[in-house]
């Protein structure tokens, strides 16, 4: 990503009041998306993921955003 390209989406998350992490990236949670990724999962997975969001009252893609995000993270 550039650096004009972060600036702006720091100017945007501090504006926004979303949490600006200190190696100069934005919080991926928060991050507006800009890239579409598909994939194929079985029927009964995409189910789960769905089922589970619901429990949390959150679009299924987003909680989908955020168990990759934690799986990063966890392995970093």
């Amino acid at each position: 990503m550039n650096k004009k390209k972060i600036n702006s989406l720091r100017e945007h998350a501090e504006g926004n009041s979303y949490k600006v992490l200190e190696d100069r990236t934005i919080d991926l949670r928060d991050a507006l998306a800009d890239d579409t990724v598909t994939i194929r999962l079985p029927r009964e997975l995409k189910q789960l993921l769905k089922d589970r969001a619901a429990n949390l009252r959150m679009p299924y893609q987003r909680y989908i955003k955020s168990v990759l995000i934690d799986a990063l993270k966890k392995s970093s």
